[in-house]
């Protein structure tokens, strides 16, 4: 789960990558866009919370905080992105992601904010949420490097004609993020923390999807060289379709099934056929949406 939440953000900066700072809309309105983008998320985020509260879920409040959840985290992204965007439109997507990072993970050694979020008692709205609204800072970080390597993705139409370009760029860039991060965990003691996303974890979740795109790649690359993969498999063109009613449909199912049963008192057996249904259930509903031409747009 700390690399899937991680993973979702950076996969959604790849595809936002290619028309960020590419439009040529007026600051006022690329800035009301991106909150209207946000607010069904953001949405999303306050019927989570109601609900949750309502039925008393089970929940662990050292991971986003008392009020806050993973989508509200992802409802702030786009604000906060076109702002930067505006603020800072001399400089590179990515390395706003990367100072960002910095000054972040700075804060958090130098201005003990590591400490504050990890012992502070809940006293008010911020301190109950401090965990969800520090940790914002490190998914921006994210989406923006995942926006910034997006965009040099999207400069080559056809990425098989550029597959060793490609993949030397994509080499170079989980080598580097690898090597920032175990400098992060060795020697500067930063350990890897989603409860934070401190920059070992931004670099740690950037490098492990990247190097997930690199295998991806090149299973595509060596199939298509035999003449093996004609077609993308139907599962996956569903999924990449409707990434968000995937994900929301998987989120409700969980939920379900932690209010149906104690997950960890369960047999093996059990858990296995539980995961197995859960798998066909998400798969076929997503295969239905896209049969059915149905996507979530926001």
């Amino acid at each position: 789960m700390d690399l899937g939440v991680g993973a979702f953000v950076f996969s959604g900066g790849i595809v936002a990558g290619p028309r960020l700072k590419s439009g040529q809309e007026r600051p006022w309105a690329k800035f009301v866009k991106s909150v209207k983008v946000s607010l069904p998320i953001l949405l999303l985020g306050v019927v989570r919370i109601v609900l949750t509260k309502s039925v008393n879920y089970q929940e662990h409040v050292t991971e986003y905080g008392v009020h806050w959840n993973f989508f509200v985290t992802l409802g702030l992204i786009p604000i906060f992105v076109t702002l930067l965007e505006l603020a800072f439109a001399n400089l590179a997507i990515s390395s706003l992601g990367f100072r960002v990072a910095f000054a972040y993970n700075a804060a958090l050694r130098l201005l003990n904010l590591e400490d504050y979020i990890l012992h502070a008692p809940r006293k008010n709205f911020f301190s109950m949420n401090r965990e969800g609204i520090c940790s914002f800072l490190g998914y921006l970080s994210i989406f923006l490097i995942a926006a910034g390597l997006g965009n040099r993705l999207s400069k080559w139409q056809d990425v098989h004609s550029h597959y060793e370009k490609t993949r030397r760029d994509l080499v170079i860039s989980a080598s580097v993020l690898s090597f920032t991060c175990a400098c992060s965990m060795y020697a500067l003691g930063f350990d890897v923390s989603r409860r934070m996303a401190n920059g070992s974890y931004v670099t740690w979740v950037c490098a492990a999807c990247i190097l997930h795109v690199l295998g991806c790649l090149a299973i595509e690359d060596l199939f298509s060289r035999r003449g093996l993969l004609r077609k993308r498999p139907l599962l996956f063109e569903s999924i990449n379709r409707n990434q968000l009613g995937y994900f929301l449909l998987g989120n409700v199912l969980t939920g379900l099934v932690n209010m149906s049963m104690n997950t960890l008192s369960v047999s093996d057996a059990v858990g296995f056929t539980v995961v197995a249904v859960y798998l066909f259930v998400v798969g076929a509903a997503v295969v239905f949406l896209y049969k059915m031409n149905w996507k979530l747009k926001l």
